[in-house]
């Protein structure tokens, strides 16, 4: 079978800047503006080969199977096929139900929900047991599997009050939510997943907090403005842009504001953001095995989570494309560095490294990544009896390659300045990773000592997963030869890495709470030695 044609088996024009490809509309102008910034130019059909682009940056849920061939090196596409199994409401639904029904207790993040008209005979059960004993918290919200922006979302507490047209998701409404000065909030959180074979995700360190324009009121359920967070919606409101007590003008915050009001408050942000931590990592978790190997794309996420009276993390949806569109000073100090961050992730810093020297070495490392000279050699070959000082041009290029356009996190102090109190974040008896919070911000870090292993960091972003050696050690089973694209499928092997990731964040989470309690009574944890 012939190759499809890319823009990777195209020699670089000497002098030609790297080339996106963006839909059009204003809710990518933040992002052209971005790229034009940093030197790169916007595809034109006119002057550049249909498959001569770098970056694009298309619709979800589209056919990706066309960029299987593209090199990770040359070009990043911004969607991986088949993702919807966590974007699409009935389908995110059934895999975390799914997931319910094996691991139980870590599963217990999101509500109550069912799939119409699939589980209409279900919730009319359901619904009816709650009203006959005389369960006051019977308030359930309906909204369409595939809608967005808030559209078509309505709250019931009478079964005639059900009106859908199409699949839908009727879920258990959050009736005691966290309020800040009365008014009702959730949490955009991004998320970027580099590869999922091996898992690598990345959780940036800044996000929005999204009020309500209203204050929260239980006996008003067809306010929307005191009962949907969505700025789509909000924005309508005659005191959307009124100053509000406790509030402010506008409907949005940054994250890094709200741990500091929540620091002031005497909250346990650090384990807030631990459970956030584990939240992400088990969604993400059903659709590792699902989605098909393509080294050239990536996924950014946006999580919408929000916290009850006794500050539980819940997920409420998890959006494929969130808004990267640039309205107002919040906005503008949250995502501006966000896509900016995302493109380094990518490997695109174009700051230390100019387009053109970066265009012709990612060409060269994928010249070398495809000789014949790099392929390995059979066991008993001649080129297997190689001595091995000789260094493959593959490994000499890519090591070129990577400390000239990689940015890197800074090196772990020696054993002698690294502190003495650590909690554990891999196996029994393992010390090797502590909770540090950074002041600057707010938001707490884990930072990992590990000799073997380095929690890269690239501007906001921080590697979530792997998060230990443990962890690292993990992905060998679904991506062994460390292909990024040649991984082991079947049941047995994906049931052992879930079972793996989910005993991994429970040790976590339980060594973390041994800290806390130690801390708050530590003479109980002398008797303990």
């Amino acid at each position: 079978k012939k190759k499809r044609m890319c823009a990777m088996n195209l020699p670089p024009r000497p002098g030609s800047p790297l080339v996106f490809k963006l839909p059009d509309g204003e809710a990518y102008a933040a992002l052209r503006k971005i790229l034009l910034r940093r030197g790169w130019a916007e595809y034109n059909p006119r002057v550049h080969h249909p498959s001569e682009w770098n970056l694009l940056w298309r619709l979800p849920f589209a056919d990706a199977s066309k960029y299987r061939y593209c090199s990770k090196h040359l070009q990043r596409v911004n969607h991986y096929e088949k993702s919807s199994g966590i974007c699409m409401k009935d389908q995110l639904t059934r895999n975390l139900r799914r997931m319910q029904h094996v691991f139980r207790k870590p599963y217990g993040f999101y509500p109550p929900t069912y799939i119409l008209p699939r589980d209409l005979r279900k919730f009319e059960s359901a619904f009816r047991a709650k009203k006959k004993a005389g369960d006051r918290d019977n308030l359930w919200i309906c909204k369409p599997a595939d809608g967005s922006q808030g559209e078509d979302i309505y709250l019931l507490n009478s079964l005639g009050d059900i009106e859908y047209s199409g699949p839908m998701v009727i879920q258990k409404y959050l009736s005691d939510p966290c309020l800040i000065a009365g008014y009702k909030f959730d949490l955009r959180v991004y998320v970027m997943v580099d590869s999922f074979r091996p898992l690598d995700v990345f959780l940036y360190r800044e996000g929005l907090v999204r009020f309500s324009a209203e204050k929260y009121d239980l006996q008003d359920i067809d306010n929307v403005y005191a009962h949907l967070t969505n700025s789509s919606i909000n924005k309508h409101s005659d005191t959307y842009h009124l100053n509000k007590e406790g509030v402010g003008k506008g409907c949005k915050w940054t994250l890094t504001r709200f741990f500091k009001y929540l620091s002031s408050k005497r909250v346990n942000t650090q384990k807030l953001w631990l459970k956030i931590q584990d939240l992400i990592l088990l969604t993400l978790l059903p659709i590792v095995h699902v989605v098909p190997p393509i080294p050239a794309c990536f996924e950014l996420f946006g999580f919408d989570i929000i916290l009850d009276r006794n500050m539980k993390p819940w997920l409420l949806e998890v959006n494929a494309s969130p808004s990267i569109s640039v309205n107002g000073d919040v906005d503008k100090k949250v995502k501006i560095p966000l896509l900016n961050d995302s493109l380094d992730i990518m490997g695109w810093d174009t700051h230390k490294y100019p387009p053109e020297e970066m265009r012709h070495a990612h060409a060269a490392l994928e010249r070398a990544r495809r000789s014949p000279a790099t392929a390995s050699p059979r066991c008993g070959s001649p080129e297997y009896q190689r001595s091995n000082s000789e260094v493959s041009d593959y490994k000499r290029v890519k090591s070129k390659v990577r400390t000239r356009w990689r940015k890197r996190s800074p090196r772990i102090p020696p054993k002698s300045q690294a502190p003495q109190r650590r909690w554990s974040a891999i196996g029994r008896g393992g010390q090797n990773a502590t909770h540090s919070p950074e002041k600057s911000d707010g938001i707490p870090v884990l930072k990992c000592n590990e000799p073997a292993w380095v929690s890269e960091r690239v501007g906001g972003f921080e590697r979530i997963y792997p998060f230990s050696e443990k962890t690292k050690l993990a992905s060998q089973l679904i991506d062994p030869l460390g292909y990024r694209a040649n991984g082991i499928d079947s049941p047995f092997v994906s049931q052992q890495f879930d079972q793996l990731v989910v005993c991994e964040i429970r040790a976590r989470s339980r060594r973390f709470s041994d800290e806390n309690r130690k801390k708050r009574n530590p003479s109980a944890a002398r008797k303990g030695r």
